[in-house]
């Protein structure tokens, strides 16, 4: 399980981070008890954190121990941790990302990676409910959570339902 905790997942309510720990915390558990080998990694500008891969249900506490210690922080660079996660590994396994991709530097390369060392790769797209349906209008200013950087864009009543429709 690879977990992105960059200042991105700290959005929504509650954060995708917090619906990610509880997603992995899941899953892991559910390959625990059935006595597979689960592991986690936690990501934001390169691997944080995280604990390898062991199997039985006494692995569960550690496992959800990283997790909770997850904190929403920093650039996201998917490219570099899901990388780093893909060497680390010396042997193919299913790997499950849980991320927003929000990454300016783009996360194809990071994926490309896994599937290069042949993981069995899945993705999970987490988006917060506002992200997918903004209840602001009109002249914004928006922030990026990780760099700090501003943009300046208009949302108009009849651009966003033209979206929709063409959706």
């Amino acid at each position: 399980l690879v977990l992105d905790a960059s200042g991105s997942m700290a959005f929504g309510s509650p954060s995708k981070l917090a619906y990610g720990t509880r997603l992995a915390a899941g899953l892991g558990f559910v390959g625990h008890v059935n006595l597979e080998r689960v592991g986690v990694a936690v990501v934001r500008e390169r691997l944080a954190e995280g604990v390898g891969p062991a199997r039985g249900r006494s692995q569960i506490l550690p496992l959800m121990d990283v997790l909770s210690r997850g904190r929403p922080a920093g650039a996201t660079s998917l490219n570099e941790g899901l990388g780093a996660w893909g060497l680390r590994t010396r042997e193919a396994r299913l790997a499950v990302v849980i991320s927003d991709l929000m990454d300016p530097g783009g996360y194809e390369r990071g994926l490309r990676s896994l599937l290069e060392h042949r993981h069995d790769l899945h993705v999970i797209h987490l988006l917060a409910a506002e992200e997918m349906n903004p209840a602001w209008g009109g002249d914004l200013r928006l922030q990026d959570a990780e760099t700090g950087e501003t943009r300046d864009l208009t949302l108009d009543a009849g651009r966003e339902k033209r979206d929709r429709a063409a959706r």
